[in-house]
């Protein structure tokens, strides 16, 4: 282990203290093709600390508009959402966490529920959830 991994494993705990959260991960099987995809009884609902961070992007589409032969430019403002879960929060879940997975906000009362897009593994063991704001209820 390099120094600065057990430094970084030291810190994480505390860095959790002050920017995690709580979350709910409740696993759900693979989206079909007409279906969203039921709950998955293999894998329990489960609570883990997570930091969420939500952050504006503005995307731009480039080309040429068919007819009239000038060029246009279109840009799209969004919203990037990721979680983090440290590899000993990952390690207290129990199970690998997959795309269509729901991440619910616990202590964000009327924030929606997130639906995990990508799960990435960070050099360190981090997880990196792309997720996607689900409609409201």
């Amino acid at each position: 282990m390099r120094a600065f991994d057990a430094l970084w494993a030291e810190a994480v705990p505390h860095i959790e203290a002050i920017l995690g959260e709580p979350v709910r991960v409740e696993p759900r099987a693979a989206a079909g093709w007409r279906s969203g995809g039921g709950t998955d009884a293999e894998r329990p609902v489960r609570e883990i600390i997570g930091r969420y961070r939500s952050k504006p992007i503005t995307s731009e589409l480039e080309g040429n508009r068919e007819g009239s032969r000038f060029q246009s430019m279109t840009r799209i403002a969004g919203n990037t959402q990721t979680m983090r879960i440290s590899p000993a929060q990952a390690a207290a879940l129990g199970y690998a966490l997959t795309a269509n997975d729901r991440v619910v906000l616990l202590t964000r009362p009327g924030t929606p529920a997130f639906t995990i897009v990508r799960v990435g593994a960070r050099d360190g063991g981090e997880l990196m959830l792309e997720l996607t704001t689900e409609a409201a209820a």
